[in-house]
């Protein structure tokens, strides 16, 4: 939204009426494009912008948002929230935040990508596809090719002193391919993302090692079941803490809705492992000087050597406990009031590479793909999840396997890592080097 003087005017009438105000505003343009069989299958330009309104008055808390910044408008919008806040129920904890010192500055927006071309997204998009066909004649089919990038603007302003500003913006380019042979089918996946279109990976690397995954897979056979050594591939490690990431959140942990809740002090993993949440981290996509509240974000370590020493706090949750806001005030858009969410969730990396964890790894299971982590239970923390990858033998891969099934509960997993290589990598906001765990039963064919 390009009219920064509106949340001025909206505060002023707040005031005037008597209420605590904070005004989100935020304006986003993203391009989608999605490549098939060397054509153009999608392209989308979406353009959102809008203003959220929260005030709150006698501990009562009420909210309403437009797409419109009219006087009338915000007029109307000022009058729709005073009302929910009449007809909501008090609650002691309503309060906005204060905050008047410097913010952090990041690099974490793109100045030149509003000019790059549509065309050279679109290149972008195809030489991924083109790269993977060219690798090996048995790459027959590509799934889909997406290419997405994002440029959005915020601005949070408060009653209690707040006034931010800030811009951003995310690129990413993901495919999946499929390998063919006598008969079977696999499965590779590539990505990469970048807060700049040129921090992206040069296409034909992603293209490339999208059809070595699948065509690595060709072959795979089951194994019997055992209990043996499982080593998660950053990829697939990301996936399991994308489902734990709410677990960390004091909003769950106080309404007694997390696996979390009660062990703050208490050793929840294994020592080697600290476990941070980062907005101030660049390589993440969660990256910024402030969150959806205007709290300047920070590095907040959640397991320290194994150790639960902190939860994720927003403004609310933060005042029940009877602590400080940890900049975990999040919004995915001005439609919504902040929650309780991560930044950039990841576990901090070792001093090891990925190939001296393998030297080091006498038998075991390297998981490249993993089925159904959406069924982990944050509350429970118990899984059960389909996988596939490679078997180990001193140290190296002898063959693919596929069809066994890993299963228990998350802390055990944690508290069962023996070592952590030092190749992090982020999906998004979520960030994980390779990972070894010991003593994990591995369902196979008997």
């Amino acid at each position: 939204m390009s009219d920064w003087d509106t949340p001025e005017q909206v505060l002023n009438l707040c005031q005037a009426a008597g209420l605590e105000a904070e005004v989100f505003m935020q304006h986003s343009q993203s391009t989608t494009i999605e490549v098939k069989d060397n054509k153009l299958q999608t392209f989308k330009l979406a353009d959102d912008r809008g203003i959220g309104i929260r005030v709150i008055k006698h501990n009562q808390q009420g909210f309403a948002y437009s797409t419109e910044s009219s006087p009338q408008a915000m007029a109307a919008l000022i009058d729709t929230a005073q009302a929910g806040a009449g007809s909501s129920q008090a609650d002691e904890h309503n309060r906005l935040p204060s905050f008047s010192s410097a913010y952090p500055t990041l690099n974490c927006y793109d100045r030149a990508l509003a000019a790059i071309p549509v065309e050279d997204k679109i290149e972008q998009a195809l030489a991924v596809e083109q790269a993977a066909y060219k690798y090996d004649s048995r790459i027959k089919r590509i799934r889909h090719v997406l290419y997405k990038d994002t440029q959005y603007q915020v601005c949070v302003a408060n009653t209690h002193g707040i006034r931010v500003k800030h811009k951003g913006s995310q690129c990413a380019v993901q495919t999946m391919v499929i390998a063919e042979s006598n008969g079977e089918s696999q499965i590779g996946w590539e990505m990469d993302n970048a807060h700049t279109y040129k921090g992206l990976r040069p296409a034909m690397e992603i293209g490339r090692e999208a059809a070595q995954q699948a065509l690595s897979m060709l072959g795979g056979r089951q194994i019997s079941t055992c209990k043996s050594h499982i080593v998660l591939d950053p990829l697939v490690c990301t996936d399991f803490l994308a489902m734990i990431s709410p677990a960390f959140s004091a909003d769950a942990v106080q309404k007694g809705k997390s696996l979390m809740a009660d062990k703050l002090g208490r050793t929840v993993a294994s020592h080697i492992l600290s476990l941070v949440d980062d907005g101030l981290c660049e390589r993440g996509m969660g990256a910024a000087p402030a969150d959806g509240e205007g709290m300047p974000m920070q590095r907040t370590l959640l397991i320290e050597n194994g150790r639960l020493v902190n939860y994720l706090h927003n403004t609310y949750t933060a005042h029940k406990a009877g602590t400080d806001s940890t900049g975990n005030g999040m919004r995915d858009d001005f439609k919504q009031l902040p929650g309780v969410d991560i930044t950039n969730f990841y576990i901090e990396p070792g001093s090891i590479t990925r190939q001296e964890l393998l030297a080091q790894t006498k038998t075991g299971l390297y998981i490249t793909q993993a089925m159904g982590t959406h069924t982990i239970d944050p509350v429970s923390g118990d899984y059960s999840v389909g996988a596939s990858g490679h078997w180990i033998e001193d140290g190296e891969f002898v063959h693919p396997v596929r069809g066994v099934v890993i299963s228990g509960n998350i802390l055990d997993l944690f508290n069962n890592i023996d070592l952590i290589a030092d190749d992090l990598r982020f999906v998004g906001a979520i960030g994980s080097p390779t990972v070894r765990i010991c003593d994990i039963m591995i369902s196979g064919s008997r």
